[in-house]
């Protein structure tokens, strides 16, 4: 007889399971975080990319519905800006100026040599695109997320592609362009009235600093390069905020309770990506 099994009438042995892996919360939630910003990083890129190939293919199509589209949106954030443009204008123009003359002063430094060089580093090379950018999320970005998602809550996105017509090219296209178009006329108007209103502040303050001397201060600290960026940096920043908020308008919006995420959502990516530009846009050009 075979000697019988020390486990013998103890049943079958049960079977061994391997221990799940447990990441630690840390590191899980910063995969999380890295995986949304990746997915939403590759969705902006790809929409990015969509935008601009619709726009160059269908370019001269439909100009009779694109272009007075693009109108209404210059009209709309830009000839519509301009008061509060010029609040804020004014208002950093007596900032700039009141430092210069706190400066003298209090130092006794010889600030008004400095006033033109001031206004040109302060207001066109940093400031200027950036407050007037952040000017336009504030208050058409959102409106313009809060707009395209609940025309695709409602379906009407759908209803385009029924009838033949891509939502992108009616309704994103448009607006971005429009958006950076604006944007470049505003700076430009954002930094004349900030240097004019600095030297009137200046001239109600007996600030020694002729009007003559004064434009001749802009005039030698002002290169040509000053002019491509005042061109192209608030026209990437148009671009930049028009491509996000018809994204997270156009995409993400299932419910109407996910518009307001989606304009949060959209405000956050600007500023930062805007922010990142600037700083990419200062370093190129003191690098030069």
């Amino acid at each position: 007889m075979k000697p019988e099994s020390a486990t013998a009438g103890r049943g079958p042995a049960p079977a061994i399971e391997a221990a799940p892996v447990r990441t630690p919360p840390r590191l899980g939630f910063f995969a999380r975080q890295f995986l949304a910003l990746s997915e939403g990083v590759y969705g902006l890129g790809a929409f990015a990319l969509a935008v601009v190939s619709i726009g160059i293919a269908k370019f001269p199509r439909s100009q009779n519905v694109i272009w007075p589209e693009i109108r209404s949106q210059v009209y709309l954030s830009g000839v519509r800006q301009v008061p509060m443009v010029f609040f804020m204008a004014v208002a950093l123009g007596f900032v700039v100026a009141g430092q210069l003359i706190v400066l003298k002063s209090v130092t006794g430094v010889q600030s008004q040599t400095y006033a033109g060089g001031a206004i040109v580093t302060i207001v066109v090379r940093e400031l200027g695109a950036l407050t007037v950018a952040l000017l336009i999320l504030a208050r058409i970005g959102t409106s313009m997320v809060i707009e395209l998602g609940a025309a695709k809550v409602k379906g009407e996105t759908m209803a385009l592609r029924v009838m033949g017509v891509d939502p992108i090219h009616f309704m994103a296209v448009p607006r971005i362009v429009g958006m950076s178009i604006s944007l470049c006329c505003l700076t430009f108007v954002f930094d004349l009235l900030t240097a004019a209103s600095a030297y009137m502040f200046m001239f109600a303050q007996d600030f020694p600093l002729p009007l003559s001397e004064y434009g001749a201060q802009l005039s030698i600290n002002l290169k040509p390069l000053d002019f491509l960026v005042l061109a192209i940096k608030p026209a990437m920043f148009g671009a930049v905020i028009g491509t996000i908020c018809c994204y997270q308008g156009m995409t993400r919006p299932s419910k109407l309770e996910h518009i307001g995420p989606s304009t949060t959502t959209a405000v956050v990516q600007s500023v930062v990506i805007c922010m990142l530009l600037n700083a990419l846009f200062v370093g190129f050009f003191y690098l030069i």
